[in-house]
């Protein structure tokens, strides 16, 4: 083999050189995960679902989960892709700054903007690297429509509960301890 690379030509050399190098440093590539000296590249693989959303509309529901899912919840599902660099580096990235942005399983409505979410879901979501794998996830405008109208009725039932459990913490005592109350005084004066 060396006495054949020996008679190639310069330009062949280097080409027969440069593949060798590249498929070299392709295989190191998998020896190291980048997460070993990046942060940002570190895999969490799927953590527990600490508290789910609760969808308004399962029509909204089954497009967030086509189109956002993978990058915006703990139930991503990692394609065969996501385990080879640097393809792998990518794929973290986006999960990992995604998770970071909204996080579906951990969801928190204090830390929602319904501005932030409408613009985000026209202007950039799903992300182009991210639709010729998963041509299923590209949204039309009425699939946006829904998923945004449907997020901010769920963040607006949300916010109503949190501010009765506020009105019922300031008072001490929630409605039910209230109710009691009254089944109490009316057997008392019974």
């Amino acid at each position: 083999m060396l006495q054949r690379f020996k008679t190639l030509s310069g330009f062949k050399k280097l080409i027969v050189s440069s593949g060798i190098v590249g498929i070299l440093g392709f295989l190191a590539l998998q020896i190291f995960p980048a997460g070993r000296f990046a942060s940002s590249l570190e895999r969490h693989e799927n953590p527990p679902i600490t508290r789910s959303i609760v969808w308004t509309s399962s029509e909204a529901e089954a497009i967030a989960r086509k189109a956002c899912y993978d990058c915006h919840s703990n139930e991503t599902k990692w394609p065969w892709y996501s385990k080879i660099a640097p393809m792998s580096w990518l794929v973290t990235w986006d999960v990992n700054n995604g998770r970071a942005a909204l996080n579906f399983s951990e969801y928190d409505p204090s830390h929602m903007d319904d501005d932030d979410f409408r613009e985000h879901v026209y202007e950039d979501m799903p992300p182009p690297q991210y639709l010729p794998m998963h041509p299923e996830a590209k949204l039309t405008d009425a699939e946006r429509e829904i998923l945004i109208a449907a997020f901010m009725a769920t963040l607006n039932e949300d916010e109503g509960r949190d501010r009765e459990d506020e009105h019922d913490d300031d008072n001490g005592r929630n409605r039910d301890d209230d109710h009691k109350d009254d089944d109490d005084d009316n057997h008392d004066r019974h």
